[in-house]
């Protein structure tokens, strides 16, 4: 397996990622801008060694209407949301299911596709709400593929990884759809470093 998880934190110990806690997530919201969108759904996956842990899925009422072309992508609808928590009840449940521990050699790994977009939103909901984000080392699947696969594939997006790998979970738009689909891609991405002896460290 991969001697180390591409990270975006200083280097995490050498541990092997597969050996790792790892807590995949996928969110889905009202817009692409966390400075003026809100989360609507939160999806996530916790594994370990190979094995799925537990999973967590939490609609989110984001505190405005949806646009027509989100519930067009996502089949999230106003309705679905109008009794779901917000965003700060529904972080405090994500945080809890994670167990992000602040310090120590043992510390969950945030993963996500396109890490910057989900990890944006979930910083600025906890900013909003007056919760500390608890930083935990992350690994985005998005250039973990670009090195693993280099130019074998036209893209690197969730659907196209997904078809590639021919993975059991297809990509939905729905947030626990889509952390699953990026469990199984995450899992050939690690089988590939290993067989390519490609060593994926920290920057």
């Amino acid at each position: 397996m991969v001697d180390a998880g591409f990270l975006t934190t200083k280097r995490y110990s050498g541990r092997r990622l597969h050996d790792c806690t790892l807590v995949i997530v996928d969110l889905e919201t009202t817009g692409f801008s966390f400075d003026s969108a809100g989360i609507t759904e939160i999806g996530a996956v916790k594994v370990r060694a190979g094995q799925v842990l537990d999973e967590f899925q939490t609609f989110v009422n984001p505190g405005v209407s949806i646009p027509a072309k989100i519930t067009q992508m996502t089949g999230i609808t106003n309705d679905h949301v109008r009794h779901a928590p917000l965003a700060d009840s529904a972080m405090d449940s994500f945080l809890e299911f994670a167990g992000f521990q602040p310090t120590g050699d043992d510390r969950t790994i945030l993963v996500a596709h396109n890490s910057p977009f989900d990890v944006g939103f979930l910083k600025a909901a906890c900013k909003y709400w007056d919760r500390e984000w608890p930083n935990p080392p992350e690994l985005d699947t998005v250039p973990f593929a670009r090195l693993v696969l280099k130019s074998e594939i036209a893209d690197v997006r969730l659907d196209t990884l997904a078809a590639h790998f021919n993975v059991s979970v297809t990509p939905t738009h729905r947030a626990l759809d889509d952390a699953r689909a990026t469990v199984e891609v995450l899992w050939e991405l690690m089988r590939l470093a290993s067989e390519r002896n490609i060593a994926v460290y920290p920057g």
